[in-house]
């Protein structure tokens, strides 16, 4: 999975977007080679700063533009509690195709996010088989 340097910023996008891919490497095709990687932060760091529009587009509620995931007929949002086992989290990861799962209270209130990139935290730290049955 990589995409050509002379791709369209929006083509970059939907590659990205298709492939659930968080980083795209860039690569020149001719010379096989790694030129760079796009990365969600990188794309979204040249909206802010590059991007003008009549519209205010920055300014609208993010609900208006239908960025993110909602809760709806269709889709459960996932949610764990500060006492939920790192392993039962990590299956809520795979299993729904999600990057976090917010940690909320016993009110259901959010007061945390734990994400795939905690996964290496917690391998970086500790033994993983000493650590999947522990709670956050």
């Amino acid at each position: 999975l990589s995409i050509n340097p002379d791709s369209s910023l929006y083509e970059a996008c939907l590659v990205l977007k298709q492939n659930s891919a968080h980083w795209l490497p860039i690569v020149d095709i001719d010379e096989q080679i790694c030129l760079g990687v796009l990365t969600h932060l990188a794309v979204l760091q040249h909206l802010v700063t590059n991007f003008v529009e009549d519209r205010r587009l920055f300014e609208q509620p993010i609900s208006s533009l239908g960025i993110g995931t909602y809760a709806s007929a269709d889709c459960e949002i996932v949610s764990a509690t500060l006492d939920t086992p790192v392993y039962k989290i990590l299956d809520m990861l795979s299993v729904n195709c999600i990057s976090c799962v917010p940690i909320v209270n016993a009110e259901g209130k959010p007061i945390a996010v734990y994400a795939r990139t905690n996964v290496i935290d917690l391998v970086s730290h500790n033994s993983v088989e000493n650590s999947l049955d522990v709670s956050l």
